[in-house]
């Protein structure tokens, strides 16, 4: 995972442990729902064709990495947090901000993340070696036991438990609404709070696990102090919870606006794109999970309003519309109505 993650700046990596020294009972529960093989990785808890479950052993990693995600989802999410060297507390500021009126159980999350970790004279943590006869991989020949591995991203605290926190983001959402939470979580004294991050996600709930969707997620290095807040403390909750894992999506900051008629719409739709050139411009249509539907480009515009045939397998429902020329992007919303 390393290999395949080293020019990659869009994921964010998380490890979970189960049955062992580093696991605990939430990261247990994740595990017992996801995994399917030692070792596993799910990429956003989507559930690949290829794949028998939502996680997956290596063979499928590289593919799931090239997938495209879609970059407009339906969530925003940011987070801040101060550590406290007194009383060894993590205070983390967590926001959402919902980019359409959707419906369903949406929930947030903070993971304690540790950096790096290693042990090499504890027993409890040599790492077992399923590689050592495995020709051309890099644990060959290192022993069915490595005595001082170094886990990387280790997971030690889930603080909205194992599915997120609930009560947080009503059923119902309102576009552009700012859902926020606050967390803390108390660093044990042999840990050095600067080989820690903070990781925030939003996710979707179902009974059924394969639909347990991370919609977006954001990272953050624990800080000894404030410098310049991520999100404004005036809009933050007091709510807090005590203690008791770009994730393939890489959202847009900065976008114009374009305008889209008739809206609703049904066969076609006219686009009136925001733009100062009109050279190989790109279309794409996407759900509010952020899976892509269609994508068009146009070597050339000779105007700036144009008109796009609606796909006919489109459910009815909102639709979020990414316009970019290698330079600018512009994003707008439809409704599709039943044909």
């Amino acid at each position: 995972m390393d290999t395949l993650l080293e020019n990659r700046d869009d994921f964010i990596s998380v490890v979970i442990h189960w049955d062992d020294a580093l696991s605990f009972d939430d990261g247990d529960e994740v595990i017992g729902a996801f995994a399917n093989g030692s070792p596993s990785a799910a990429f956003n808890r989507v559930k690949f064709d290829f794949a028998y479950s939502v996680g997956f052993t290596t063979d499928g990693w590289s593919v799931a990495l090239d997938h495209n995600y879609g970059s407009i989802v339906p969530f925003d999410i940011a987070i801040d947090n101060i550590f406290d060297p007194e009383t060894r507390t993590i205070k983390v500021d967590l926001a959402v901000t919902s980019n359409a009126v959707i419906s369903g159980d949406y929930r947030v999350n903070c993971y304690i993340v540790q950096k790096e970790f290693s042990d090499p004279d504890n027993p409890l943590y040599f790492q077992a070696n399923y590689f050592n006869l495995v020709e051309g991989s890099p644990f060959e020949g290192t022993g069915d036991f490595i005595r001082d591995y170094k886990f990387k991203n280790v997971t030690r605290a889930m603080l909205g438990g194992a599915w997120g926190s609930t009560g947080v983001i009503p059923n119902t959402t309102e576009n552009n609404m700012v859902y926020k939470k606050q967390y803390e979580y108390t660093l044990e004294e042999n840990y050095n709070f600067e080989n820690f991050k903070i990781v925030g996600v939003v996710q979707n709930f179902e009974e059924d696990v394969t639909k347990r969707k991370i919609y977006n997620a954001t990272e953050q290095n624990v800080k000894l102090q404030e410098e310049e807040p991520v999100i404004p403390q005036d809009t933050m909750s007091t709510d807090t919870m005590a203690v008791d894992p770009n994730t393939g999506i890489d959202f847009i900051t900065e976008e114009k606006t374009m305008d889209i008629f008739p809206n609703p719409a049904s066969d076609l739709m006219k686009i009136n794109a925001p733009f100062e050139n009109y050279e190989n411009v790109n279309i794409e249509l996407f759900d509010l999970t952020g899976k892509s539907y269609s994508r068009l480009t146009f070597d050339y515009l000779e105007e700036n309003t144009f008109e796009v045939k609606i796909p006919a397998d489109l459910h009815p429902g909102l639709y979020f519309i990414k316009m970019d020329d290698g330079n600018e992007i512009a994003e707008g919303k439809v409704y599709i109505l039943q044909k």
